[in-house]
């Protein structure tokens, strides 16, 4: 039994997880400013093939689907080593095969005093709930990309930088934070009350703003594209924080649930449709670069990757603060914008960037100084 004991203090301190399942800050914290820079990079790609709209989901979903492969190897490179410091026969039941998803990958089996499998309700539970939602992940990475696709296209129609348009993406942490809230408990603190006030006046100044040295734009018509970008941003935040949610309350909070083999096999099935859309778009006669098809591979790729890891973290870590966090990626897009398309925001839009960056800022550092 001590033996036992041991092991799982053992695994515990690998993962840098809590008795309670949740990974600890020093390890999601720089993991969320790895994750913005991803996204960062993979916006800026997106960005770059948006001018084909709807087609432009199409060509990232390629990039998708590639990047379901790399995440692939990562989740498989890490539980190696985890199973590497815990050879326990738990351990073991727990690990995923990818390709045998339908028994043991999301979940271990439960055993009685004797060791023998009990499967019973439980497992016809888990059946429906594993194909709920796989079905619920796969709507929320088609939805996803298609807001992108149509929320970047008209950025660049409007003129306007997509990192500021990412900004708007703040919004996520204000859903997330509500959501999780009444849902977990997840309570927030005074200067995360002052973040998220920060936040919404940053988007509101963003959508009020326009460019005024563009002189081949009527101004109220590239406000309207402004606006219509921002909201197309804010609501695929919504999509975002409810599946998350839905994540929480059917699998994050159970130790015997897979969640990277879970979320990892709905990216797969969802890249697989995105590849069948690419081939359509390709009957139909879409014309495209071989340099642009790289860079929908490259976009596609780190945001998958990227998506995922923010879905780990916002299980397992602390899901308001992540996104917080997460929303760090507005600074380096913005720069990132800047040197590649000279896209250069006017004051209002430089407010809102300030004020969305400064709040996540403010939520980070008070939480440092906690210990949290």
């Amino acid at each position: 039994m001590e033996n036992n004991h041991h092991k799982a203090e053992k695994k515990q301190s690998f993962l840098n997880e809590s008795p309670d399942g949740e990974i600890k800050a020093l390890f999601w914290v720089p993991l969320a400013i790895f994750v913005s820079m991803m996204n960062a990079v993979g916006n800026i790609c997106f960005s770059y093939v948006s001018k084909y709209k709807y087609k432009a989901a199409g060509m990232e979903g390629i990039g998708e689907f590639i990047g379901n492969f790399t995440a692939l190897i990562a989740i498989s490179f890490y539980s190696k080593l985890a199973s590497s410091v815990d050879k326990s026969e738990a351990m073991s039941e727990s690990q995923s095969t990818w390709f045998k998803w339908f028994y043991d990958i999301y979940y271990v089996r439960k055993k009685d005093v004797n060791g023998n499998i009990l499967e019973n309700q439980w497992e016809n539970k888990i059946q429906f709930v594993r194909v709920f939602l796989t079905l619920i992940i796969i709507i929320f990475i088609l939805a996803v990309n298609l807001c992108y696709a149509v929320g970047y296209h008209y950025a660049a129609i409007g003129h306007l930088n997509t990192g500021v348009l990412s900004s708007c993406g703040v919004t996520r942490v204000i859903f997330t934070s509500i959501i999780f809230h009444f849902l977990f408990k997840q309570s927030l603190r005074w200067y995360e009350y002052v973040g998220i006030v920060m936040m919404i006046f940053s988007v509101l100044a963003i959508v009020n703003s326009g460019n005024e040295e563009i002189i081949n734009e009527d101004q109220e018509t590239q406000i309207t594209y402004i606006i219509l970008s921002c909201g197309v941003i804010i609501f695929s935040t919504l999509i975002e924080s409810v599946t998350s949610a839905m994540l929480k309350y059917f699998i994050g909070s159970s130790k015997e649930v897979n969640v990277s083999a879970f979320f990892n096999f709905a990216l797969a099935i969802a890249g697989a449709l995105f590849c069948v859309y690419f081939l359509i778009l390709l009957y139909q006669g879409f014309q495209f670069t071989a340099f642009e098809l790289w860079i929908s591979i490259l976009g596609g790729s780190t945001y998958t990757v990227a998506t995922y890891l923010m879905t780990y973290i916002n299980v397992r870590g602390k899901a308001g603060v992540a996104n917080a966090i997460f929303e760090s990626r507005t600074l380096f897009q913005t720069l990132l914008d800047l040197i590649l398309f000279s896209r250069f925001p006017n004051l209002e839009q430089y407010i809102g960037l300030l004020l969305g960056f400064t709040s996540v800022l403010v939520i980070i550092v008070f939480n440092s100084l906690r210990g949290k």
